[in-house]
């Protein structure tokens, strides 16, 4: 049996070609074919794929798919194989069928580039998404260390594996990884293929929706597949890609092609056609009657009619009848078709299969060998052989190195296949094989068992071996953490407390259930699920046993009350936690002192968020020498940002030289190994209070460093606020065209993660650029959408006159007086941030007139004049 011609059909290549080209030109990014099983979505894919590289040269395709069995608790696993092939990993994706040799060679050449965007762009991303060494090896090994760039990767291959990621949340992950696809698509333009979207994880579908909003004027086309029937179905995965078509269908219209409804009689003739034949019109419409042209059912029932001899080929070569069809003995389903198919293998190759489908879709041939009691070789010889090129059931992936053994990799060519097989094992044979499978891949992995610990789990839970199964879900669950996907960890985390509480498994059979439930919670935390996080921290302490623990988790503990802005609940906990170190021992004394300053620190929290100023100045008092004698570096810094933050507060954004200072020390006390956060927080606090100290130069040049380090550390929220405050310097330079090119990338990243503050302040930049240029009418547009924007998200942003002052500079233009003094009144408000005082006695000047018309003009053109001079305008 041969792999089935492919026939192209126009009416989706067509609508495919069209996303192209609109996402090449910086107007779509995200397309979806859906179809039921065998609709031909995967083979559609691979066609589009070649037909686009042959229109594009400079084009570059990535594939990845994503897992029945493990995908949907295996976080980014479609991501991360795209982000594999795209920095050189071609292999498995060459043996797959899922890129050709052309694509092979081409992201072969460009693997300097795309290491670069990923050192420069991504560094984070490195083992979470690319295995490091693997990607030094494939730049040249120790020829790789002239590159300058490659010291951004180092630290990450070289750091050990921890349960967490430090400060790295999903946002970040997010925005990295929509970097460097920006950074790779500036180089060639990209398209990216993912199949089986049904069976994706909740990190990927989110990925997916942020690069949805990120890449929008970028060269990159994304299309997925998955099949529709599964949205129906009430699964994690179903219901949550159903919300994401529902979210990518409101913001840019209907981007799904229905496969099925392009069902096309068309193609089956055309498929007929493909090999010379005597089959009649009869023939083809009972064929495409029984089989609804359905593109694998009607492949594999024509290749079912030659195995049993009523397809057959005449002397001449044509294939023809060679019995009459009885259409009602023919199998009704494509199931059906497999069934007849398996039923013809020898006992030894639905043995071998009857193990492989255990695994799931794809499989290691390891394993399979110890079960049958063959040697290697044999089962090698039986997939790789009569499976992949006679019956083409299986494919052959390639060799993958884990710790010191090598494995065989495969896969189903279709998981209809996979899952026939699965379907036909009962309970008990079930069982066995996942344990037998289990403890076969966990003595192969070897010391690398951890980089298996979301298929062992899922191994040893189906074979009822309780507590292997709850080892490797908390192994599973640290693995998802460090790659920063909540979801995905909280599930492990929370089927290890489930069987350790079901099964009475503790620190006897290695779970230590306090440290599980600790991690929960801080995940729930990540996941804002704030009352899933207390009652995970009051599981975490009510099985540990030091005061100094009891403290931390105390003090933990009263952030998820906080953020239910349950304060005296908060406050409640912190007291108890100061209690606990109490009894702190002598050898306990430096780590008490620092978990005392954090208390204090998340005292400092509440009073700033309950809007307690004199409060947070007694927190301060109490924190101040103690943090000069047990303080930890992070620990100084982050309470003279504290203190930096209350000054802005007290001064209402009218900043004088102590803060000035207080902020230059700062950033010069930021330690030679601080992380990319810190310095990021650092630096981004010192170029926002030069901002308001009218340092306009520095600050434009510090907050330029600050985005640089937000960059390399994917922390959008902080990378949105540097930019938007970097437009404000410029513009306050009166450099219009930076701020012209700031504003799109502003409003872009503000949507992404509905920072509606500086969404509202992106579009008083971009109406400030329209008033400079003369065009009154973009820029009364512009203000109108800030207005609104704060108006109904965020009416008390302090930061409202930009847009205010360009409101008042077009009303006067236009003599409306009532308009100016209603604007004029607005920025007057002393809840917003306070201007120079020359510009606030003319707005009360101005206010003060109001009655009097023959001097309200003038009054408000010299407001006006005033702003200019003071660079507000």
């Amino acid at each position: 049996m041969s792999d089935p011609i492919f026939i192209d059909r126009p009416e989706p290549s067509s609508k495919l070609n069209g996303f192209l080209d609109a996402a090449l030109g910086g107007e779509a990014v995200v397309c979806l074919l859906e179809g039921e099983a065998g609709s031909g979505k995967t083979r559609l894919l691979h066609h589009f794929a070649s037909c686009a590289q042959a229109r594009r040269p400079d084009l570059l395709v990535a594939y990845g798919t994503c897992d029945s069995f493990t995908g949907i608790g295996d976080a980014y696993l479609p991501f991360r194989e795209i982000l594999k092939v795209l920095t050189g990993d071609v292999s498995e994706s060459l043996a797959e069928g899922n890129t050709n040799r052309e694509n092979a060679s081409r992201l072969t050449r460009f693997i300097r580039m795309s290491a670069k965007a990923l050192a420069e762009n991504g560094p984070d991303l490195v083992d979470i998404f690319v295995p490091g060494g693997a990607l030094v090896a494939r730049l040249g090994g120790k020829a790789a260390q002239n590159f300058p760039w490659l010291d951004r990767l180092t630290p990450n291959i070289l750091r050990p594996a921890v349960p967490y990621a430090g400060d790295l949340s999903h946002d970040n992950v997010f925005e990295q990884y929509a970097q460097v696809l920006e950074a790779m698509s500036a180089q060639c333009p990209l398209l990216l293929l993912i199949d089986d979207l049904h069976w994706a994880d909740q990190a990927s579908l989110g990925l997916l929706f942020h690069l949805s909003r990120r890449l929008i004027n970028d060269p990159v086309l994304i299309v997925g597949a998955y099949r529709k029937e599964e949205l129906s179905r009430d699964s994690a995965s179903g219901i949550s890609l159903k919300r994401l078509i529902g979210e990518l269908k409101r913001i840019y219209g209907d981007v799904t092609l229905d496969l099925d409804e392009m069902v096309s009689r068309e193609w089956l003739d055309a498929y007929v056609a493909s090999r010379r034949n005597r089959l009649g019109q009869d023939f083809r419409d009972a064929l495409s009657h029984h089989t609804e042209c359905n593109p694998l059912f009607t492949v594999e029932l024509l290749q079912h009619l030659e195995d049993i001899g009523i397809l057959v080929g005449d002397s001449e070569g044509f294939l023809t009848l060679g019995r009459p069809v009885d259409w009602n003995s023919l199998p009704s389903r494509v199931s059906g078709i497999i069934e007849e198919r398996i039923s013809h293998l020898s006992e030894f190759e639905q043995q071998l299969l009857k193990v492989a489908c255990v695994q799931g879709e794809r499989f290691v041939a390891e394993p399979i060998a110890d079960i049958v009691q063959k040697e290697l070789p044999s089962i090698v010889e039986a997939l790789s052989g009569p499976l992949q090129h006679d019956q083409y059931i299986v494919m052959g992936i390639g060799i993958r190195e884990i710790g010191q053994n090598s494995l065989s990799l495969y896969k189903f060519r279709h998981n209809l296949f996979q899952r026939y097989l699965y379907r036909q094992l009962d309970e008990v044979e079930r069982i066995h094989l996942h344990a037998r499978i289990a403890h076969g891949l966990e003595r192969l992995a070897g010391d690398s068992a951890e980089s298996f610990a979301i298929t062992l789990a899922r191994h040893f839970a189906e074979a009822r071996l309780w507590e292997p199964a709850a080892k490797h879900c908390v192994q599973a669950g640290n693995r998802t953490a460090r790659t920063a996907a909540p979801e995905e960890a909280i599930a492990h985390y929370e089927m290890a407390l489930a069987l350790s509480d079901e099964h009475a498994l503790g620190r006897e059979q290695g779970i230590e259930v306090a440290t599980v439930a600790e991690r929960l919670a801080g995940q729930y935390e990540l996941c804002a699920r704030h009352r899933d996080a207390v009652r995970a921290y009051e599981n975490a302490l009510a099985h540990v046993d030091g005061l100094l623990d009891e403290a931390r988790l105390l003090r933990k503990l009263s952030l998820p009350y906080q953020r239910i802005n349950a304060y005296k609940k908060s406050q409640a906990m912190l007291d108890e936690a100061e209690k606990r170190l109490e009894s702190a021992t002598e050898e306990e004394t430096r780590t008490a002192w620092q978990e005392w300053i954090e208390i204090q620190m998340q005292r400092g929290w509440i009073c700033y968020w309950r809007n307690e100023p004199e409060l947070l100045r007694a927190v301060h008092d109490q924190l101040k020498p103690k943090i000069e004698s047990w303080g930890s570096e992070t620990q100084a810094l982050q309470f003279e940002l504290s203190q930096i933050r209350l000054g802005l507060r007290d001064c209402a954004y009218h900043v004088d030289d102590e803060l000035v200072e207080l902020a230059r020390l700062s950033y010069a006390r930021l330690p030679e190994h601080a992380s990319d956060f810190l310095r990021a927080d650092c630096t981004f606090m010192l170029g926002f209070v030069l901002l308001w100290s009218d340092e306009y130069h520095e600050a434009a040049k510090v907050l330029d460093e600050a985005h640089d380090y937000c960059r390399l550390c994917g922390d959008i929220v902080l990378k949105n606020r540097c930019l938007n405050y970097l437009s404000i310097a410029k513009r306050r330079l009166g450099v219009v065209d930076d701020v012209d090119s700031l504003v799109p990338k502003c409003i872009t990243l503000s949507e992404a993660i509905s920072a509606y503050d500086y969404l509202g302040l992106a579009w008083s930049q971009r109406a400030w650029v329209a008033w400079r240029n003369g065009k009154s009418e973009e820029a009364q547009e512009g203000i109108g959408r800030a207005l609104q924007i704060w108006r109904e998200k965020s009416p008390a942003f302090p930061l409202q006159w930009p847009a205010l002052w360009v409101a008042v500079a077009l009303a006067e233009e236009r003599g409306d007086r009532v308009r100016a003094v209603e604007y004029i009144a607005k920025m007057n408000d002393r809840s917003l941030a306070r201007q120079p005082e020359p510009v606030i006695a003319q707005l009360t000047t101005v206010l003060a007139a109001a009655s009097n018309s023959a001097e309200l003009a003038s009054e408000i053109a010299e407001a006006v004049n005033l702003a200019e001079r003071y660079a507000l305008l």
